[in-house]
């Protein structure tokens, strides 16, 4: 069953979603299997925008780049969605890049709010993608390892008036998308449960989670092969959304 969104008590609202590490598609195009819920929300009355930021760069360049975006919108309320890292921008944005306290919500989709294990191999396996990786890095690896994200919680505590709520994926290993699954594996030994990028632990905050059934791209919608109906593939990424949104807005 499916609902429709309503604006939060009446008042004019924008939703940013915010695209994560190495969201190297055009803006519009990291989110393009969002596309039919971004319609419905418009329809209801919400401003859609879709900022751009480094694509490898540090939470605070990124989160700076898309605040200056949000203090141009005329909307009363913001409610603030982001994929992986972008989870990471959201928070940093509610937090201290919110003078005028317009940040209602936080919704974060997949977000290492306690840093991976795969942020320390990326910054030190010789590997090929490894290598690239850091070549092209401006700050996001570091950002992204648990030292960091450790710090991070400490200077970006939750703001009391603020509903912050994640959704936090997970798929056994043969469950994955291809391409994720030797990443999946590298997390199971060292961290446990995970979407393929990001551990449980480390996606779950506030106080209700939402758990799913999902790989780490399907939170965005992009559902690589295989696609196994028995396994539940391609992960249902519009209603998951609409309901995750409905649950942070508390409409």
């Amino acid at each position: 069953m499916t609902r429709r969104l309503t604006l939060p008590d009446g008042r004019s609202t924008a939703i940013l979603f915010l695209h994560g590490y190495l969201g190297v598609f055009p803006r519009w195009l990291y989110w393009r299997h969002c596309r039919a819920l971004f319609a419905e929300l418009q329809a209801a009355g919400f401003r859609i925008v879709v900022p751009s930021v480094s694509v490898t760069g540090s939470v605070a360049r990124r989160a700076g780049k898309a605040a200056k975006v949000m203090a141009g919108l005329p909307e009363e309320q913001i409610v603030l969605v982001g994929h992986s890292m972008g989870g990471l921008d959201a928070r940093d944005i509610a937090r201290h890049r919110d003078p005028g306290r317009r940040v209602i919500a936080v919704l974060t989709l997949g977000t290492p709010h306690r840093g991976s294990s795969l942020a320390h191999w990326a910054i030190h396996t010789p590997r090929g993608l490894a290598r690239l990786a850091r070549m092209f890095d401006r700050g996001a690896l570091f950002d992204l390892t648990p030292e960091a994200a450790a710090a991070f919680n400490q200077r970006v505590p939750d703001r009391d008036d603020v509903h912050y709520t994640a959704v936090v994926a997970q798929r056994p290993e043969v469950e994955l998308a291809r391409t994720l699954v030797p990443y999946g594996r590298m997390l199971t030994a060292e961290e446990g449960p995970n979407d393929g990028m990001v551990c449980v632990a480390s996606a779950s905050w506030g106080t209700r989670p939402i758990t799913v059934r999902a790989d780490h791209l399907e939170l965005a919608g992009w559902s690589l092969p295989p696609q196994v109906e028995e396994l539940g593939r391609p992960f249902d990424h519009l209603n998951g959304l609409r309901q995750a949104l409905a649950q942070a807005m508390g409409v």
